[in-house]
C-alpha cells in the first residue's frame, strides 16, 4: 500500500511533460575552433565541444568564450511541448506551465563560429 502512495503522489505532482520528457534536457555546445569554454549564469559548464544537461525552461543564454577570440552569445530560445496538452486531462495543464516543464529548448544544439579579436595574431612554429 506505501508504494501505491508514493507512486500515486508522484504522478500528482508531475505533469504529462514532466513524466514522459523529464525537467532536464541535454544540450550541445560546439564551437569552431573548439575548446571554447561553456558558460551560463558564470559557472563554466564545460569545453565545446560539450554536451550539457539543463533544467528546462531555468536560462535564457550562454556564453561562449575562447582566448583570443569575441565572446558569443547564445540565446536558448525554448518551445512548447506539445505533450503538455495532455494534461488538460489530468490537471487543467497547469502542473507543466507553473514548473517550466511545458517548454523545451529549441534547438537542442548550438553551433558558434568564434571571431578572432581584431589585433590578435596567432603564432606560427616554422
Amino acid at each position: 500500500m506505501k508504494h501505491v502512495f508514493i507512486a500515486l503522489t508522484i504522478v500528482a505532482l508531475g505533469g504529462c511533460s514532466t513524466i514522459f520528457h523529464g525537467s532536464q534536457q541535454p544540450v550541445t555546445f560546439n564551437s569552431e575552433p573548439e575548446g571554447a569554454n561553456v558558460m551560463i549564469d558564470g559557472n563554466l559548464l564545460g569545453k565545446t565541444p560539450t554536451t550539457v544537461t539543463l533544467k528546462k525552461s531555468k536560462y535564457k543564454t550562454a556564453m561562449i568564450r575562447k582566448d583570443g577570440y569575441e565572446t558569443a552569445t547564445v540565446n536558448l530560445d525554448t518551445t512548447y511541448d506539445a505533450l503538455t496538452l495532455l494534461n488538460i486531462f489530468w490537471d487543467s495543464s497547469t502542473t507543466d506551465l507553473v514548473t517550466g516543464n511545458a517548454y523545451e529548448y529549441d534547438p537542442n544544439a548550438y553551433n558558434v563560429v568564434l571571431v578572432k579579436k581584431q589585433g590578435e595574431t596567432s603564432l606560427k612554429k616554422e
